[in-house]
């Protein structure tokens, strides 16, 4: 009877340890996006999901949470987003609603600017629920990125992303779309089982990897439609292609896979 009732208090303890532990994590969920540019310089932006956060509306400003204005040094490399008082904050928080959506600006930078985040937090057991999809958009991506249907670039995929300067559209990064969600039903797996081609490092200035199954062949096309390079592929083989002398420029590669479906794919060559 002892050892039953000993065995029985640690189950509860454990099963307490377990429930708080689960309840502090839920509680807050912290996400950055770490920027640098060409000269080295830095900064980040925290998105913060927090049960303790109000809804977004005009005057809701989370203090306690980081949401305040931030006072710029106009001379540094500086990122921001607007608080719901449409002051300049590096933080955003929410609670834990479905969507988080943000635009991101800068000033005081040179390009490129690499953009990383820590891919891993979206695996993580103790959200209340699975993120579903989260993405960066804006001119650039929308025609240059790992997820074409999309035609934005998937942060489910990756850890980082380069961008470069370019010139069409906007011909500015900033703002820079940020859109995580969260959904019950939807988990990472299942949204990464969509994915059959990705091609990196985009931009590049040596070799095209691409992340697929089966290839046959590729093709590398300027903007008027032109082969510029091809290659046939067989089973096992390393889909890579040297690009090394191919001039700096918006490119289009062209992907034909084992069952003749094709794929296209926008790709900078930068040297």
């Amino acid at each position: 009877m002892k050892y039953i009732m000993k065995k029985l208090s640690l189950l509860i303890s454990c099963l307490l340890v377990f429930l708080c532990t689960k309840s502090h994590a839920q509680a807050q969920w912290k996400f950055h996006l770490a920027f640098e540019d060409a000269t080295g310089a830095k900064d980040t932006i925290w998105l913060i999901w927090d049960t303790s956060a109000t809804v977004g509306t005009f005057g809701q400003i989370d203090s306690a949470l980081g949401e305040d204005a931030f006072p710029f040094n106009y001379n540094e490399f500086n990122v921001w987003v607007y608080n719901y008082n449409n002051d300049s904050t590096k933080t955003q928080a929410n609670p834990f609603t479905n969507i988080l959506s943000i635009e991101i600006h800068a000033f005081n930078h040179q390009y490129p600017i690499t953009i990383s985040w820590d891919s891993s937090l979206f695996h993580s057991p103790d959200l209340p629920q699975p993120v579903g999809s989260a993405w960066l958009g804006n001119d650039y991506y929308f025609l240059v990125n790992n997820d074409p249907p999309s035609q934005s670039f998937n942060m489910l995929w990756d850890s980082s992303v380069i961008a470069p300067a370019y010139y069409w559209g906007a011909q500015s990064h900033f703002p820079l779309g940020v859109d995580i969600a969260f959904h019950s039903s939807v988990g990472i797996n299942e949204i990464n089982s969509t994915k059959k081609i990705s091609v990196y490092p985009n931009p590049t200035s040596n070799i095209i990897t691409i992340k697929a199954k089966e290839i046959k062949a590729c093709f590398l096309l300027d903007n008027m439609g032109k082969t510029l390079l091809n290659k046939d592929f067989y089973k096992g083989t390393d889909y890579t292609l040297s690009v090394q002398d191919i001039p700096s420029g918006c490119y289009i590669l062209k992907i034909i896979n084992q069952n003749n479906e094709v794929y296209y794919e926008k790709v900078i060559i930068h040297h």
